[in-house]
């Protein structure tokens, strides 16, 4: 079994999420309507090995009153993957009313 270095992979996988959140914050939001396509906020949280990275769509503020989808995606795929989906025209827009992706 080969020896993995984690750490360079996930600061991979960190500068491509950055640079296509930045891609998606200059060029899809400002275009996007807010009520079907909301704009992502990102946190951020430190481990002792590395820190992950997670991109919400949806009112954090309302985490009570929502259902709350944590989406895993493969390594080399980011949470872009899940905007199709979520913004998919078989999902119900009351669906997305009311869940909250992180």
């Amino acid at each position: 079994m080969s020896n993995i270095n984690w750490g360079d992979n996930v600061q991979r996988m960190q500068i491509e999420i950055t640079w296509k959140q930045c891609l998606y914050n200059a060029i899809i939001a400002p275009f996007a309507d807010v009520g079907s396509y909301p704009v992502f906020t990102e946190q951020s949280y430190g481990t002792r090995k590395c820190s992950l990275d997670v991109f919400v769509h949806g009112n954090l503020e309302q985490l009570d009153e929502k259902i709350v989808f944590l989406t895993v995606h493969d390594v080399g795929k980011t949470y872009l993957s899940f905007v199709d989906f979520a913004n998919s025209p078989t999902l119900s827009p009351l669906i997305r009313q009311r869940a909250v992706f992180l």
